[in-house]
């Protein structure tokens, strides 16, 4: 592409590892010995910049048919999707446009819209992020000093799936456990490079209900881990990790000093 050329925009869609590039142009573009495929009809909306981060969303539309659009077909992935776009100029030359996460996903009879949110829209304020309360506030299996630091090693459960359907899944190694063992927590299994995971709303014998539909082949292993209720009963009878407790279960609830104040 010379001087005379026309502006053309590359769009890198991740997933960990994993990578989708397209381009606007008529023709495959290669940049940084990468190659975008082009793609008729992408286009996107404007780009701005404001005090809200909500607002400055970023609408890609492609068409129906779009490879990459089978991550969203039937389901939603768990991992986050980034988005790169680039602008190569007439002179040849790439800048960095615009990056963000894909944030929900419009269908239509003939072409998509994915709505990208930039990395501000997820920032949150410092502050305190635990409070004094007797059930624990860590998340269940969080590594480090002072987290919960369950080992998800000893507490997974292989399964084999033997039936789906929709939000249903079944294996007889679920029934191994308790009824409710598993509510609270998740499956997940690999997809190529990535990890899917769906969390698990209720746990019956050999039928766990799921958040939301897994399109899952029967035979397909899962990854099984428990949840957790945050109580202190459950975190030694279940999980024997007392000594990471982080919530304060004798904490009185009544005021020793009475209802009336003190002056």
């Amino acid at each position: 592409m010379g001087w005379f050329g026309r502006k053309s925009e590359l769009y890198d869609w991740q997933r960990g590892p994993q990578h989708w590039r397209y381009t606007t142009d008529d023709r495959p573009q290669v940049y940084l010995q990468q190659t975008y495929a082009p793609v008729a009809g992408m286009k996107r909306g404007s780009i701005s910049e404001s005090n809200e981060p909500n607002k400055n969303t970023l609408d890609v539309t492609v068409p129906v048919d779009l490879a990459f659009l089978d991550l969203f077909r039937g389901r939603t992935p768990t991992e986050r999707l980034l988005l790169t776009v680039y602008e190569r100029k007439r002179d040849n030359s790439v800048v960095r446009r615009w990056i963000g996460e894909i944030g929900n996903v419009t269908w239509s009879d003939s072409k998509v819209v994915l709505r990208h949110f930039p990395p501000s829209a997820s920032q949150t304020t410092n502050g305190l992020k635990e409070c004094w309360q007797k059930n624990c506030p860590h998340m269940v299996y969080s590594a480090g000093m002072g987290l919960c630091n369950a080992a998800q090693e000893t507490m997974r459960v292989n399964a084999t799936v033997s039936s789906v359907s929709g939000s249903v899944v079944q294996s007889s190694a679920w029934a191994t456990k308790p009824d409710g063992w598993f509510d609270g927590g998740w499956v997940q299994w690999g997809e190529g490079t990535a990890i899917e995971r769906r969390f698990v709303t209720q746990h019956t014998g050999d039928t766990l209900t799921l958040m939301t539909p897994a399109l899952l082949p029967v035979g397909t292993v899962l990854a099984t881990l428990p949840g957790c209720d945050g109580t202190i009963d459950t975190c030694i009878n279940k999980f024997g990790n007392w000594l990471n407790y982080g919530g304060f279960p004798w904490w009185p609830t009544k005021n020793p000093m009475g209802n009336e104040a003190i002056y």
